[in-house]
């Protein structure tokens, strides 16, 4: 049986245009192994490992994303300050990551988002130039239930929201 490691070699030297990455992931994943919030044995079983990232200047995209109404939300955003246009990317990343949660979930797959890692370790193997900033890590494959803990007390609805 093939070990969790050459299987996720195997599927990155296959979908990626550079194998390299598969390199820079271990590189990372080394360097991430001081973070003790990262369970690294985890990321590294996962046959895939997403980086979830912010597009700083998302606004740039607009002619395509938004061709309609491009010319004014790039005014908009791009006028905003450096740090405006990061939460404004942020947030968007935010949603988008619970989308795909959404999405590999539907597929029967299971996904594990990864915070407290440090980031910035991610951002310069991966994304040197600046533009984009690491999210999240999100593991995606079949989880191992025997692993899994029974799942904690939730807020009944009328405990945390409002209708009038």
């Amino acid at each position: 049986m093939p070990s969790p490691r050459s299987c996720k070699t195997k599927a990155l030297e296959g979908r990626v245009a550079k194998p390299r990455r598969w390199e820079d992931l271990l590189k990372v994943a080394d360097a991430l192994r001081l973070t003790d919030a990262l369970n690294v044995e985890k990321t590294m079983a996962a046959p895939v490992t997403a980086i979830v990232a912010a597009d700083t200047r998302f606004f740039e995209r607009f002619d395509r994303t938004f061709p309609d109404r491009a010319d004014m939300f790039n005014n908009m955003f791009g006028s905003m300050g450096p740090e405006a246009q990061r939460a404004t990317a942020w947030d968007n990343g935010i949603l988008q990551m619970a989308y795909l949660i959404i999405a590999v979930r539907a597929v029967g797959l299971d996904a594990g988002p990864i915070a407290g890692f440090d980031r910035a370790v991610v951002d310069e193997v991966f994304f040197p130039d600046g533009r984009f900033k690491t999210i999240y890590l999100v593991n995606i494959g079949y989880g191992d239930d025997t692993n899994l803990f029974p799942r904690l007390p939730r807020f009944n609805v009328d405990e945390i929201a409002q209708f009038s």
